[in-house]
């Protein structure tokens, strides 16, 4: 299935081919299930066995760049439009969905190499990682900026064990943050449910985010300039 769409995460590197050759290698490669073409000699496979997580983003048919996806259409057809079809589809015995977005899609498969997976009681699962700067130069807007503009999220911390097994370097922004009297803080990840606050402390200031340092978690004010930020995503659960 082709569409007027980009692949707005980090890629592969591309390689010089023609867009339709590049089309019918991944269908025929027992892996592939995702071309990106940002013009008609330039192509970027991905495999499901290395991909991690993959945002397509919808554009206009003048910006002449095409997403082909490897999935399974109703009964061999053509369908009437994108939102008949379920954007599912079958590699290696595995079944994959991709998940629609305001502007496209999204699909999670694995957690890569350098992050950490967290398996949660509610059934969830996040993929974390530190992005440690060396240098306090990151307040607690820039750290969720940061996150965002890779189509990650500024992540939270459930419990003191969670902290623990992280064993990130440096002193980190987390996704806590409150505005007021902080009884309770909001985190604004999406799949945190509460906030673990090891080190409480009494500061003046009203607005105080979490941050996370030698294996535990501490309130600072938002303005603070520190090292980095845990940024995350949730994984999808397997398909049936």
């Amino acid at each position: 299935m082709k569409i007027s769409a980009k692949v707005s995460t980090l890629s592969p590197d591309p390689v010089h081919i023609e867009r339709e050759a590049c089309i019918t290698q991944c269908l025929e490669e027992t892996d592939c299930f995702l071309v990106f073409s940002k013009s008609n000699d330039l192509c970027i496979k991905y495999n499901y066995s290395s991909a991690s997580y993959i945002v397509v983003t919808k554009t206009e048919a003048s910006e002449r760049s095409v997403v082909a996806f490897k999935t399974d259409l109703p009964e061999n057809s053509c369908p009437g439009s994108l939102e008949s079809i379920s954007f599912t589809g079958t590699i290696n015995s595995k079944r994959y969905r991709w998940d629609a977005t305001e502007t496209g899609w999204f699909m999670t498969n694995v957690c890569p190499e350098d992050w950490k997976l967290l398996e949660r009681p509610n059934s969830v699962t996040i993929c974390v990682r530190s992005f440690f700067k060396g240098e306090r130069t990151t307040t607690w807007k820039m750290a969720k900026e940061f996150c965002e503009q890779y189509y990650w999220k500024l992540t939270g911390i459930e419990t003191k064990e969670e902290a623990k097994a992280l064993g990130f370097d440096g002193i980190v922004w987390t996704g806590g943050y409150c505005n007021g009297t902080c009884e309770d803080y909001i985190l604004v990840d999406g799949y945190s449910t509460k906030a673990y606050v090891g080190n409480l402390q009494k500061l003046p200031h009203p607005e105080q985010c979490i941050t996370y340092s030698n294996g535990d978690t501490m309130n600072f004010p938002c303005t603070e300039a520190i090292d980095g930020a845990v940024c995350g995503f949730q994984m999808q659960q397997t398909l049936d």
